[in-house]
């Protein structure tokens, strides 16, 4: 092909691609109110998981507030509008992000923290770290915290050390209030050293379709033993109100271990595994894309764990530095 003809098949693919662009290319959304509005509605209808679950009717989801929105509508106005209807799946992943503000559901401020309170008086000094080990004043029982399952695999590995350091207790209290989850890896991790065979904790599935009941088939989610032992003691964990995500999902795994007993408060009851998105005028929001249930086919997803022994800490017990939850988890392992 020589130059000619060459420079001739260039300009005419550019000028087919031109008289293609409305083929080959959706033209970008509308960005006033309304169709933000509509925007969020449809795009969370089509991708979000729980609806089932939380008893919500999708197809109407989104209609009482239709009027509420305008072309006129300011943006503070708009927030608050997307915001209102986001919290009425009551749903703790669900957030919405602008410029000027974030918003979420609080699923918690319908019941106070509940602890911890004040632990300086029943624990020795210990380790810092992602996995937090302790010796009590109580000498037959071991003590650890988890803030957070938010971090690297290697992060919490570091269990395996912590229950090196106290493999001469006779009892062991895991303390995961307010702890407001991370990864499920990290969650699986740390259960795994707690199980003396291979347990299927529960069943997932991905909303993968833009109609209601588009979702990938159950598959079932496992934990098996892993690590230099195994904890076959007695174990106490410590909740409340906030535990929420993945550290939930280590409850459900550990709820299948006999030596395994609940303190506290009930949890969040927030399951879902949340993705972000984006609307037309450059908001972002998150909301839920796939579903957690047990074998059983129950779920925690907006009714929490419930514990067996379940805790409360007053004001008074907060004034006189005391730890209820702590307290009865160390009667129960005397």
């Amino acid at each position: 092909m020589n130059f000619k003809a060459f420079l001739l098949l260039i300009i005419v693919s550019i000028f087919s691609l031109y008289s293609c662009n409305n083929v080959a290319f959706s033209p970008d959304p509308k960005s006033d109110p309304v169709s933000v509005y509509e925007y969020f509605i449809q795009d969370f209808k089509n991708n979000y998981a729980l609806f089932e679950l939380k008893g919500i009717t999708s197809d109407t989801f989104g209609n009482h507030l239709r009027q509420s929105v305008s072309l006129k509508s300011t943006d503070s106005e708009l927030f608050k509008i997307i915001s209102q209807q986001a919290r009425t799946v009551h749903d703790g992943h669900v957030t919405v992000k602008s410029p000027f503000a974030i918003s979420g559901y609080d699923f918690w401020q319908s019941v106070p923290e509940n602890g911890p309170v004040n632990i300086t008086n029943y624990i020795n000094v210990g380790s810092l770290g992602v996995i937090q080990y302790r010796t009590m004043k109580e000498p037959t029982i071991g003590y650890i915290f988890i803030p957070s399952f938010e971090g690297t695999k290697s992060d919490f590995e570091t269990i395996d050390n912590a229950l090196d350091k106290l493999s001469d207790k006779k009892g062991l209290i895991i303390d995961v209030r307010s702890n407001g989850g991370g990864q499920t890896q990290n969650a699986e991790i740390v259960a795994s050293r707690f199980a003396e065979k291979r347990v299927v904790y529960g069943k997932t599935s991905a909303k993968i379709g833009t109609n209601k009941n588009d979702f990938s088939a159950w598959e079932e989610i496992i934990v098996e033993p892993l690590g230099k032992s195994q904890w076959l003691k007695p174990v106490i964990i410590l909740t409340n109100r906030r535990c929420f995500s993945s550290a939930e999902l280590f409850l459900m795994i550990m709820q299948n271990f006999s030596n395994v007993r609940i303190v506290g408060d009930t949890t969040g009851g927030g399951i879902g595994s949340p993705v972000g998105r984006e609307l037309p005028n450059g908001w972002v929001y998150r909301l839920s894309t796939h579903r957690f249930v047990r074998p059983d086919d129950s779920t925690p997803e907006g009714k929490g764990i419930i514990p067996n022994f379940k805790v409360w800490t007053t004001n008074k017990d907060i004034t006189d530095g005391r730890d209820r939850i702590l307290e009865k988890a160390i009667e129960l392992l005397k």
